[in-house]
């Protein structure tokens, strides 16, 4: 089943209040489309992961999310997109896979 057909269906039978919501994440020399909404640059304001997913299944806009985008530290770090600071580490929270964080990579999510 394509995906126009998936929507068809899913609008059909269960009337979602919401546009349903895939995210994908892009490597660092993958463009973004151009019809994509980025934070920064479109609103002039920084937003945490979670407003761009409700942006993205509010209003339907396909959103792009870098680090300059992003405004919670604690997404930035969980997204591989700063460091983990001191504070985040295991000894100081009670969160298990703060130890468990790869070196930042300089992707963009894509919603």
């Amino acid at each position: 089943m394509d995906v126009k057909t998936f929507a068809r269906e899913v609008e059909t039978h269960i009337r979602p209040a919401t546009f349903p919501v895939a995210a994908k994440l892009l490597a660092a020399d993958e463009p973004v489309p151009d019809k994509a909404k980025r934070p920064l640059r479109d609103m002039k304001v920084q937003i945490a992961i979670c407003q761009a997913i409700a942006m993205a299944r509010r209003y339907g806009w396909t959103v792009a999310v870098g680090a300059e985008d992003v405004n919670c530290v604690l997404t930035k770090t969980a997204f591989g997109l700063a460091p983990p600071r001191t504070a985040f580490r295991p000894a100081n929270t009670s969160t298990w896979w703060w130890g468990r964080l790869r070196a930042p990579t300089s992707c963009r999510m894509l919603w």
